[in-house]
């Protein structure tokens, strides 16, 4: 009985051996994988009419220097913030070219705590704006570069729980899907801005030779786009 025992201790230990190697590896696999960093994404230049034109027939991708909005995001029509209907158009509304925001005209003379939810960084506040895409071709939404530090966009909602303190913390440049199921196509996000300013937005549409451009008011009164 002591025999088999010591045996079966010596075989024990063999095959512990044998193996050990094998799972110092994959240890090492382990903690090699736990520890990478992801890659950081390049800096994002602004969109132009000559990069538009060399990825005009590239589909539902984004523009360069954009982020992409997916099908996946879309949202059903329905109430908005500013508005009791997202489906019947109405002189309420801000249109730039296919796009089509529900109501936000009343915000032109509304104050920054009636229209928006304050950010963590006091000057700025967020504003939610339901947008509405008509036709079928991706339409690509861009704040100038010059207007980044005040004016940022929110439709791409990969990580709803990121903290979102200043424009530069959104997406300057946003390209969104269509074709998702119905015609118009809507997505939910909005806006983070410094108040009491008007926001000039530029909008290229596929088969368009320049971009198509519009302003909305946070509070500003009037506006008039560049």
């Amino acid at each position: 009985m002591i025999g088999a025992d010591s045996k079966s201790v010596a075989t024990r230990c063999a095959w512990n051996a044998l193996h050990r190697p094998l799972t110092a590896a994959l240890a090492l696999v382990f903690v090699a994988c736990a520890t990478a960093q992801p890659a950081k994404a390049p800096a994002r230049s602004g969109v132009t009419v000559d990069t538009y034109f060399r990825v005009k027939d590239s589909g539902q991708r984004a523009l360069p220097g954009a982020a992409l909005v997916t099908c996946a995001t879309q949202v059903e029509p329905g109430p908005t913030p500013h508005s009791s209907s997202s489906t019947a158009p109405s002189p309420a509304d801000i249109v730039v070219g296919p796009i089509r925001w529900p109501g936000l005209t009343r915000i032109a003379t509304e104050d920054a705590g009636t229209y928006g939810d304050a950010a963590p960084d006091p000057r700025f506040v967020v504003v939610k704006a339901v947008m509405a895409i008509s036709g079928t071709s991706a339409v690509t939404l861009s704040v100038p570069s010059e207007e980044r530090d005040m004016v940022g966009l929110l439709y791409r909602r990969t990580d709803p729980t990121a903290i979102i303190r200043t424009p530069r913390d959104a997406d300057g440049a946003d390209t969104l899907q269509t074709r998702c199921g119905h015609d118009p196509t809507y997505y939910a996000g909005g806006f983070v801005v410094a108040p009491g300013r008007c926001a000039n937005l530029d909008v290229f549409v596929a088969n368009r030779p320049t971009a198509l451009h519009g302003a909305i008011s946070f509070g500003a009164g009037g506006c008039r786009d560049h």
